[in-house]
């Protein structure tokens, strides 16, 4: 498209001379296009120290900027600006950008006919899907860089969406490099860019969530939370600690029977070494059970262990027997065959039962007793 333009430039200029030196007057006439050197100069030189010029009319026809200058020439070539007068022909025109997630780069002024070259700089955390404008129709708007016919003003779009970066979820692991707890997987994956994506830890009969290690995490102590997607392949750790399960001692129907460190009755039937309370899972646990039995040199029930009256070996009768050891949980379920590494072994020269077993679950261990008969 092309247009004609006609203006009238008036100049009214009364230049002085500014030294008594001055050899003439120079007048250059020529046209300015956005800051550039005239297109072409026309050189008129007064051979007078004083020049008026009054009402000076040109008809001129655009587009582009006309400048007037006139300047004053000493005896050693010097040039000094005595006066100018510029007059834009019409407003230049403008590319109005719209662009939240880039910046342009290039020139966004200029006049009909002009092809304004642009290239857009996408910010951090976002693609360039394209642009679009309701002014203008790209031959692809798929590419960043435009080089746009400029026709009238217009405004043009960029359009962004996030970029996906990449989200892992994992568990910390033991000295074997095996993970002790576990996570959703399924929220791993390809996230937005400034989402807040969700993250969850999940806990075992092993080990139960303490904490999640990791950056822009909302609640580290939550199970369940949020971690702010700012960079590409980020990392939440969660963190487990073993569950603690309960070793008890459940007395046998009807059998008095003692822990090592309680007080012994005459009547006690089985003393019990070992530890019960709270223990972690996965600790690896021991009990011992002993048994009265009579002994021919002092006609009395004892304890054949060393550690509490008696020492040496005795030829003495079992008043008692541990017919089996019964594993049960807190509901009473038999849980014997869930019982981690169990191994029972009995010690003839000492009297002494065994039960060995790494705790998994919370167990109450009950001996089933009976009258020892030697016949």
């Amino acid at each position: 498209m092309s247009n004609n333009f006609k203006y009238r430039l008036l100049a009214d200029w009364d230049i002085p001379l500014h030294t008594s030196d001055i050899e003439a007057v120079m007048l250059f006439k020529g046209k300015n296009i956005r800051g550039c050197n005239f297109l072409y100069n026309e050189e008129l030189v007064f051979e007078t120290k004083n020049l008026t010029i009054t009402n000076y009319v040109d008809e001129v026809e655009g587009p582009g900027v006309w400048a007037y200058a006139a300047y004053s020439r000493d005896f050693k070539g010097g040039l000094t600006l005595c006066a100018t007068n510029i007059c834009e022909i019409y407003d230049t025109l403008s590319i109005i950008v719209n662009s939240d997630h880039g910046s342009v780069i290039g020139t966004l002024k200029g006049f009909p006919g002009d092809f304004l070259d642009i290239d857009l700089k996408v910010d951090f955390g976002y693609v360039f899907t394209g642009w679009d404008s309701d002014d203008y129709t790209f031959a692809d708007p798929s590419l960043a860089v435009q080089s746009i016919l400029l026709e009238k003003t217009i405004t043009i779009n960029a359009n962004f969406e996030p970029a996906k970066f990449n989200l892992s979820l994992s568990s910390v692991v033991d000295e074997n490099g095996d993970p002790i707890g576990l996570v959703d997987e399924t929220l791993s994956g390809l996230k937005d860019y400034l989402s807040d994506a969700p993250i969850k830890a999940i806990n075992t009969n092993s080990h139960e969530f303490t904490e999640w290690i990791g950056i822009n995490i909302a609640d580290k102590y939550s199970i369940e939370t949020t971690i702010k997607i700012d960079r590409d392949n980020m990392i939440a750790i969660a963190d487990f600690q073993a569950v603690e399960l309960n070793f008890d001692l459940s007395e046998s129907d009807g059998i008095p029977f003692a822990l090592e460190d309680d007080s012994i009755e005459e009547e006690t039937v089985v003393i019990v070494e070992g530890d019960f309370d709270s223990f972690s899972y996965g600790e690896e646990l021991e009990a011992s059970f002993f048994i009265s039995e009579y002994t021919d040199g002092d006609d009395e029930y004892v304890f054949r262990y060393n550690s509490i009256e008696h020492d040496g070996d005795y030829d003495g009768i079992p008043k008692y027997k541990i017919d089996e050891f019964t594993y049960v949980d807190e509901n009473g379920n038999d849980i014997k065959d869930q019982i981690q590494d169990l191994d029972e072994e009995y010690d003839e020269e000492y009297g002494e039962y065994y039960v060995y077993f790494t705790i998994n679950k919370n167990v109450t261990i009950k001996p089933i007793i009976s009258e020892y008969d030697p016949t």
